[in-house]
């Protein structure tokens, strides 16, 4: 796992300060490195918001797009040079705020059961009578749960999720897009184009081409990969 990721883990898992050492652990590695240069910061601080909205909206199952382009921008806005580091916390603190704001909002005992089942069931062809039967819980309450509480339907609900795997995937793997589209539980690769640019904004192959370039596995093995 990078210390990328890492610091993601970090902060879904309530630890910011620990979140904040191991940035300042590879930003110091970035600034060692002879190669360095406002370019490297740009990129180092762009994986760092993008890896952080993808776990965090995978785990939680919220978006955090908004948040995301606000950070994306701030980025831009400053002599990265001279402020990566404050801009580099400013976006984990952001995240680490916007998260525990959200779980204080959405926090239910059965609702977190249910989201859990999703999270591991995603990927199957799974509906919502299947998840009302093994949560053991109405589809009346449970849709009534996902409205008042997170404001979407069980559909969008798996969809968001879906399209927030396919999002990762498409951007550190070289797998065919029917391949992506297969792992993430959709039907068919014309399905998962439809949903993905409904959800997205962007066709799956148009996400791709814009992405940075940080392959890190295709369907064959493992390919290089630097964060």
């Amino acid at each position: 796992m990078s210390k990328i990721l890492n610091i993601a883990v970090f902060i879904s898992t309530n630890n910011l300060e620990k979140a904040l050492e191991l940035f300042d652990e590879v930003l110091d590695e970035v600034y060692k490195d002879s190669k360095c240069s406002s370019s490297s910061l740009v990129y180092l601080l762009l994986e760092l918001n993008f890896s952080i909205k993808a776990f965090l909206e995978f785990e939680n199952m919220v978006s955090f797009e908004n948040l995301s382009m606000k950070n994306f921008n701030l980025v831009f806005s400053q002599h990265l040079e001279k402020y990566a580091d404050k801009v580099g916390k400013e976006i984990i603190i952001s995240y680490f705020n916007a998260l525990k704001e959200t779980r204080e909002k959405t926090c239910c005992p059965i609702l977190d059961n249910v989201l859990e089942y999703i999270r591991e069931n995603y990927n199957n062809a799974i509906t919502l009578e299947e998840l009302c039967a093994d949560c053991n819980v109405s589809r009346s309450y449970i849709s009534s749960l996902f409205k008042n509480k997170l404001g979407k339907s069980f559909k969008d609900i798996l969809n968001d999720i879906r399209c927030n795997c396919a999002e990762k995937l498409l951007k550190t793997t070289d797998y065919s897009i029917e391949y992506i589209s297969y792992l993430c539980g959709f039907e068919s690769q014309s399905y998962f184009s439809f949903v993905f640019k409904r959800y997205k904004g962007i066709s799956p192959r148009d996400y791709r081409k814009k992405a940075p370039n940080v392959r890190c596995h295709n369907e064959n093995g493992i390919v290089s990969y630097n964060i």
